[in-house]
């Protein structure tokens, strides 16, 4: 009897940690310079944790799709090898100032981003183009400035929206 329970009590470890889920490594960072270079600390976070919980990365056991960080949804069901990846960054309204870093477009299998009501600056990353998954991206009432990436028509992209109003962008 006691073999028999040792040997479920295995099977059962074992099936949680094949079973693990966490979140891409490099996009893990991405977030991380995102959440840095736009003041993070600062961020207005919506109440309750039906909105799932705030960025925390001072906790190493604290992952956005484990975890539930608000904004972001991740493709828990196509997990490779336990990573998965970021889909969806919604970060409306959330006090984001700052500039963009360069290691956001690491967000590579991003298809909708919406950077809305916000107070970022400066020009938009210049490898956008990595981010071929996009579908829809709102960087609307933000004070981005200088041109519109020519890489938005790109054919490898998907992207089938894209809101730029009152932005100090142009083509």
């Amino acid at each position: 009897m006691y073999n028999i329970f040792v040997c479920l009590i295995y099977i059962v470890t074992c099936s949680v940690v094949l079973s693990y889920k966490y979140t891409n490594t490099n996009q893990y960072n991405a977030l991380k310079s995102l959440y840095d270079a736009t003041d993070g600390p600062s961020w207005n976070w919506n109440g309750g944790s039906r909105y799932g919980y705030q960025w925390n990365f001072t906790n190493e056991e604290s992952d956005p799709c484990t975890n539930y960080w608000q904004g972001i949804l991740c493709d828990v069901y196509e997990c490779n090898e336990g990573e998965c990846m970021v889909i969806n960054l919604n970060l409306t309204g959330t006090n984001l100032r700052g500039t963009l870093p360069p290691e956001f477009t690491n967000l590579n299998e991003i298809r909708s981003l919406d950077l809305t009501y916000n107070s970022l600056v400066g020009v938009l990353p210049d490898k956008l183009y990595n981010m071929t998954a996009l579908q829809y991206v709102a960087f609307s009432y933000n004070q981005f400035s200088g041109s519109i990436p020519l890489l938005f028509g790109s054919t490898s992209m998907e992207l089938e929206a894209i809101f730029l109003n009152d932005t100090l962008l142009f083509i």
